[in-house]
């Protein structure tokens, strides 16, 4: 949907912005990082309401997208820093970073003689270069210099893409750069995928072990969908229900970026229905996202654990172990199977360890996905 004339569709969070710089200020702490989906509106609130607050506070803000840049993030992060000294804001350096061709085409696996997905393999191989990691340091210091309040915040979205052997030296040398530097850089990391944050900041053997810690980036509210709504009917002359745009926002999973999917295929209907579009947008969703491939890609054992987890049981306890059993035709199954497939499928993305013994779907989109077919999908459907 193209943007209507005099209105503004970016949803501010500006209270939000401001709790988050008032730990700065207070020296709370000095860095955050915050846990959300992907498409939950991460990207949106540093560039369009923390980095302009932060800005008009007095700090030189950076921003780098380490999912853009999976093959060198150190060069991507000095370059950044270089780009903060000068005197274009943060809202252009970022917007023109985001809108780049080299940042789709790598986001995409897409750059010229990649194969399938973009850094996978190469990043395995790309270390960074030391002369890179011996300027970041100075660059900080440049742009505190520079600073009216003589601080500077790093924005660093999606760090999970810095979990990999390549970038250990980075971290490392980013890890004692920071550490020297509390009072004067504050970061905010931000991450999709849980289990590659705990990889980075839980695990003893991390470079970033316990220098941030993680919280969820909170969900928007009913004052989003109202909002939407008032433009919705600005732009197009219709009414939107404001609470089945609100059951429509749930049903696509909390995320900003579907809802306005479903608010475009609304607005091009000519009619108001957004729930039924929400609808569409959501099974379109699972259709890119080859839900039903992952489901299918899954051993059977492996679906009777997620299973399992989607209803909420204890994947280790006696009954269930012999539920499994009897399933896979089988004189029992042990508490080291299960552990072997858990440990694999957190290793693969598809289970997240939320405590010991504890865990969850990873993926919100695959977990309502699972809610929504798990009772009338065969088990053995598709079993390879």
């Amino acid at each position: 949907m193209k943007k209507a004339k005099g209105i503004e569709w970016h949803y501010p969070r500006l209270d939000l912005a401001e709790a988050y710089l008032s730990q700065f200020a207070t020296g709370i702490g000095h860095s955050i990082t915050l846990f959300a989906p992907r498409r939950k509106g991460k990207t949106e609130f540093l560039v369009d309401d923390l980095a302009p607050a932060a800005e008009k506070a007095g700090y030189r803000v950076v921003y780098v997208s380490f999912w853009a840049f999976k093959i060198d993030p150190a060069r991507a992060l000095l370059d950044a820093l270089q780009e903060s000294a000068k005197k274009k804001s943060i809202l252009g350096r970022a917007r023109k970073f985001l809108s780049s061709p080299v940042s789709k085409l790598e986001a995409e696996g897409r750059l010229p003689g990649a194969n399938l997905k973009l850094g996978a393999e190469l990043a395995e191989e790309a270390r960074a270069d030391k002369t890179i990691l011996l300027e970041m340091p100075k660059a900080m210091d440049e742009l505190a210099r520079l600073a009216r309040n003589g601080k500077v915040i790093l924005l660093l979205d999606e760090v999970q893409f810095l979990a990999r052997p390549a970038h250990e030296d980075f971290i490392a040398a980013l890890r004692t750069a920071l550490d020297t530097r509390k009072r004067t850089v504050h970061v905010v990391f931000t991450g999709s995928s849980r289990g590659r944050l705990q990889d980075m900041f839980d695990c003893i053997q991390a470079p970033l072990f316990q220098f941030s810690q993680t919280t969820t980036f909170p969900d928007l509210g009913e004052g989003f969908t109202s909002f939407m709504a008032v433009n919705f009917k600005a732009a197009t002359g219709r009414t939107l229900d404001e609470p089945e745009a609100w059951e429509a926002f749930n049903l696509l999973s909390c995320s900003p970026g579907l809802f306005r999917e479903a608010i475009n295929h609304t607005a091009l209907s000519g009619g108001n229905d957004i729930l039924d579009h929400a609808k569409t947008v959501r099974d379109m969703t699972a259709a890119r996202s080859d839900l039903q491939g992952m489901w299918n890609r899954l051993r059977l054992l492996d679906r009777l654990v997620v299973r399992s987890v989607v209803r909420g049981e204890g994947i280790y306890s006696d009954s269930t172990r012999r539920e499994y059993a009897r399933i896979l035709g089988v004189d029992s199954v042990s508490t080291s199977q299960v552990q072997a497939v858990v440990k694999r499928l957190t290793f693969e993305q598809v289970l997240f360890a939320k405590s010991r013994g504890a865990h969850e779907i990873e993926d919100t989109g695959f977990r309502d996905w699972l809610l929504r077919h798990l009772d009338e999908k065969s088990l053995t459907e598709g079993e390879n």
